[in-house]
């Protein structure tokens, strides 16, 4: 039963996140091909902008209200009005931040109504979580896949009315600030008519609790973001919106591919945590198949990216954004590193090292801010990719020193040869496919298959590699009901 209802559970909620990637992602396509590169640039840039005040009111909360109710669910509404004022006020708090940064910024008035909106429907949202945290604490999936499917499609529905009728940023904004109002009221019927009703039981002692429990989460967050992100910032100042459409067009496209990996990680982090304590052999197991099966499916990507590039942003963005091509090559290859560096913190996490997480991750931000503030000025668009590219690397080396040196070690040459090699020979076939100008499509469809049918007989990935997986995620589902 416990088995069946994490299979739902996962299920529904990546079908639910895939669909609402593809929708926002079609959206956003149609922006940059519709409106341009500039008011592509603002929409990101508001964003990512945005993003970095409401890390302020997240505040790691989520892990540790989905863990908290999860163990004891008669602490819902405990939980809720708490985590709500709360959140509330931090909300509030980053508002008012914000707003002093815009005003005193030489942001045009135009991209300065687009934040506010942006900012807007972004704390909404953040209020919105604080009911859906509880779909995941008491295993309903399906309602928060509900929620997010509405949203996806109201945005996407009618932000491509707006733009069909004619209307630019302004009026796709408000409607993303719409379908973020209606997921909120959404979330809030099915929290109190389906889990729990609501009632006033302020403890500030819980607030402080969460505070301090939620402080390493957030750091690691922010950490997280500030190598990811600050090189829109420094686009933006330096180069202004129409450069960073070009470089977040291929940003976009990288990260959409990233959720094969996120996904993945979200229904083994179970089984990682448990076979730690419960049996280190089978935890060492999964994680060394875990390891090689995201290099097989990494890889290749990364390959076909670098490779096919101008086809890929041609075909998508159109020849404005031809720019985005050397931005494409460059950052395709943090793919199988992004894919790796997750299941390395996913694991870290499972084993109670979030200490060593975020210190690798405060390493990586100030590198991060070191390599862009000295190279978006000088290279801008290459010089953004490249501090990311290099970020990520880093990221890598040391995740994997130290959980090689603490955890378990991987033996990275054995494991890297084979697909390293036969990813060279299919780079070769691409490269070939290239020159007879294959249209990408059916480009793309033969070098899946040339690259994935031979896998098996190659030795490439053998039976142990699936079914270790499928033996090991029951099993310890078993253990954490008994």
């Amino acid at each position: 039963m416990v088995v069946k209802t994490v299979f739902r559970n996962t299920f529904a909620l990546t079908a639910a996140r895939i669909i609402s990637m593809f929708l926002t992602f079609l959206l956003l396509v149609f922006v940059a091909r519709n409106l341009g590169s500039e008011p592509f640039g603002n929409y990101n840039f508001a964003l990512i902008l945005v993003s970095f005040f409401i890390i302020v009111a997240e505040f790691g909360f989520s892990n540790l209200v989905i863990r908290d109710v999860a163990k004891e669910k008669s602490r819902v509404q405990k939980y809720l009005s708490n985590v709500l004022v709360l959140r509330f006020l931090l909300v509030i708090a980053a508002l008012l931040v914000l707003v002093l940064f815009i005003e005193n910024s030489n942001y045009s008035p135009h991209l300065k109504t687009i934040v506010y909106i942006v900012a807007l429907a972004s704390f909404i949202n953040s209020l919105s979580q604080v009911f859906r945290y509880h779909f995941q604490s008491f295993e309903v999936m399906e309602f928060e896949s509900l929620v997010v499917i509405i949203q996806s499609i109201i945005f996407f529905l009618f932000g491509m009315l707006v733009l069909l009728q004619g209307f630019g940023l302004l009026e796709v904004v408000i409607v993303y600030l719409f379908a973020n109002i209606v997921s909120f009221i959404l979330s809030v019927f099915l929290v109190l008519t389906k889990i729990s009703r609501f009632s006033w039981n302020i403890d500030f002692k819980l607030w402080r609790s969460l505070l301090l429990d939620g402080f390493i989460f957030a750091l690691i967050t922010i950490f997280l973001l500030v190598y990811t992100k600050i090189n829109v910032l420094f686009l933006e100042h330096f180069f202004g919106s129409a450069v960073v459409g070009l470089y977040t067009a291929s940003q976009r496209l990288v990260e959409s591919l990233i959720v094969i990996q996120t996904n993945f990680l979200i229904a083994i982090y179970p089984a990682l945590s448990v076979s730690f304590h419960a049996d280190k052999v089978r935890f060492f197991r999964l994680f060394e198949k875990s390891f090689k099966l995201l290099v097989v499916v990494g890889l290749p990507i990364a390959v076909f990216l670098f490779i096919a590039a101008e086809k890929i942003v041609l075909f998508i963005y159109g020849v404005e954004f031809l720019e985005s091509v050397a931005v494409l090559r460059v950052i395709s290859w943090i793919v199988p590193l992004s894919f790796l560096n997750g299941l390395l913190f996913y694991s870290l996490f499972a084993v109670n090292k979030q200490r060593a997480v975020a210190a690798i991750f405060c390493v990586i931000a100030l590198l991060g801010l070191l390599l862009n503030f000295y190279l978006v000025p000088l290279f801008g668009l290459l010089g953004a990719s490249v501090s990311f590219l290099a970020s990520e690397a880093l990221l890598f080396i040391l995740a994997f020193h130290f959980f090689s040196t603490n955890i378990f070690r991987v033996n990275l040459t054995e494991t890297l040869f084979k697909p390293a090699l036969w990813n060279a020979f299919t780079a070769f076939l691409i490269m070939g496919m290239l020159l007879l100008d294959t249209p990408i499509i059916l480009l793309f469809l033969l070098s899946v298959a040339f690259y994935a049918v031979p896998l098996y007989p190659l030795g490439i990935i053998d039976k142990t590699d699936v079914a270790l997986i499928k033996q090991v995620l029951p099993k310890t589902m078993q253990k954490v009901s008994q």
